[in-house]
């Protein structure tokens, strides 16, 4: 029975965190069979007959660039003590992602150089035409990312709400009084 003016929500702050729990059997095998599709598709996108246009090691250096910029950020994270949360699994296609378009993009500057010119122009040529690109993305990539970082996230707000609830419970019990009103901070959680 819900009482007059009062909303019952049945989402907690460790909801999500259970239905994650519960899916992790299956969602494993999908993130790792779709992981190893990307990097075999960007790998083969780059393949060519002709042995001089060939760029099959630059992809497989560059998608394994980004798969040790994954494993070195994941681990100095927890490294740290910053926990692991479920959200953050569809960080390493972000990365994948990120670095892979960086490489697509040094690949095309260099094929479209002059084959007879010498590496060093080649090489500047293509820098100074993938510069412009890779800057530009990398921009806009950090903007939103620092945008997401400073937009709240539903579960630490809640977490932060329970903090609260905590503190407030702790000091109306110092100041004698045992009989705390649990429902409607359990209210206030919800």
């Amino acid at each position: 029975m819900q009482p007059p003016g009062m909303v019952i929500s049945y989402f907690t702050s460790i909801s999500r965190d259970e239905e994650f729990e519960k899916s992790a059997d299956s969602i494993i095998p999908l993130f790792s069979g779709t992981y190893a599709l990307a990097i075999n598709f960007s790998i083969i996108s780059c393949l060519r007959l002709d042995c001089v246009r060939n760029k099959v090691w630059v992809a497989s250096f560059g998608v394994l660039s980004a798969g040790l910029a994954v494993l070195s950020s994941f681990g100095l994270l927890l490294y740290c003590g910053m926990p692991f949360a479920m959200t953050v699994a569809s960080a390493p296609f972000l990365i994948l992602g990120i670095g892979v378009d960086d490489m697509f993009i040094m690949i095309s500057c260099w094929q479209q150089t002059q084959v007879k010119d010498s590496v060093k122009n080649r090489m500047a040529a293509t820098y100074k035409d993938a510069a412009v690109s890779i800057t530009i993305t990398t921009l806009t990539d950090a903007l939103a990312f620092y945008i997401g970082l400073l937009t709240p996230f539903g579960s630490d707000e809640r977490r932060s709400r329970k903090a609260d609830c905590h503190k407030i419970e702790r000091r109306w019990r110092l100041s004698g009084l045992n009989d705390m009103p649990s429902t409607s901070l359990e209210i206030w959680l919800a």
